[in-house]
This record gives structure tokens, sequence and C-alpha cells, in this order.
């Protein structure tokens, strides 16, 4: 079977439009596009999706957790999250952040909806799964959407330059 080449870039964007499609399928596709920085922006080479997510906690905590602050709605997406946690359906166990300062809680919160949702734990036709992926879904791009934007801002810069640049020759 023969692929493509498909610009990373483009990979990143097309996942993440994707995800305002549907109800778990949003997750999904801002799952892809989010797994796909990370591995762009992790330094660790051949990692694990839990290797690049203990990474990403250790990155701009406290600018993450001011965003999540001064967003009234997902701010109360992550508190609703510190009140009634997420299942983990491998072990069974509730993982809760401690409170919306605790930026390591909240990413686990979503990875375990990660984890549930593509090792085939939630249905679609229980409520609380269902509001649980959304609520994640919400917070994932409250997180994620303005790391996003930044670096769309940034690649507009740059083509804008080497726009400029190739006039000059």
């Amino acid at each position: 079977m023969y692929f493509l080449p498909i610009d990373a870039q483009d990979f990143i964007f097309q996942w993440y439009e994707r995800y305002e499609m549907a109800e778990f399928d949003k997750f999904i596709y801002l799952w892809m596009s989010f797994n796909a920085w990370l591995s762009k922006h992790t330094k660790t080479k051949n990692k694990t999706d839990r290797e690049m997510i203990e990474e990403f906690k250790k990155t701009d905590q406290a600018n993450y957790i001011e965003l999540i602050k001064q967003d009234s709605e997902l701010n109360n997406n992550v508190e609703w999250l510190c009140e009634n946690g997420v299942l983990n359906y491998r072990n069974e166990t509730i993982i809760k952040p401690k409170n919306i300062d605790d930026f390591n809680g909240i990413v686990e919160c979503i990875y375990a909806i990660r984890c549930n949702l593509f090792h085939g734990s939630y249905k679609r036709d229980v409520p609380i799964d269902r509001k649980t992926v959304a609520k994640g879904t919400e917070i994932l791009a409250g997180i994620y959407g303005p790391i996003l934007k930044r670096e769309r801002q940034q690649i507009a810069r740059l083509k804008l330059a080497q726009w400029e640049a190739s006039k000059r020759l």
C-alpha cells in the first residue's frame, strides 16, 4: 500500500478542524491533532502517549491554570471534573483533580478520557459517558486551542516573511 506524504503541520490542522464534527468524534479528532502536536513538541524520541503526557504536564502549568481561570466556561468544566472525576475503566478508580490549580490532575483526567474512549470503555448511550467526553473535549479544546492559534500565527508570519523575501530577489 502506498501512502502519499502528508505535511505534518497540515495533518495537525486537519485533525483539529475535524474535532468540531460530532460528539465522541470531537474528542477523537481533537486528540489526534493534540497527539500529533505532542509528538512534534516533546523532546523524547519514540515516545509513548504516556511519556508525552508526562512531559506536557511539566510545561507552562501556570499559564494553563491562568487560562482556565480566565475563561468562565472552561473554569466551570474543570470544576465539574473536580466534583465528578473520570472513572478509569482499566483499574476502576476515579481520577479527580484536587482543584482548579491541579493541572496534573486535569491532564490525567483528559488522558483517562482518551484511554476509556480509545479502548472502547465509553458508550454513546450512557449519559455520564457522553457528559464526561463532552466536558473533556471542552477542556482539551480550551487548553490546546490557544496553543494551536499561536502556532498558526507564527506560521503565517513566517510565510509572509518568506513571501516578502522572495519579492526582493
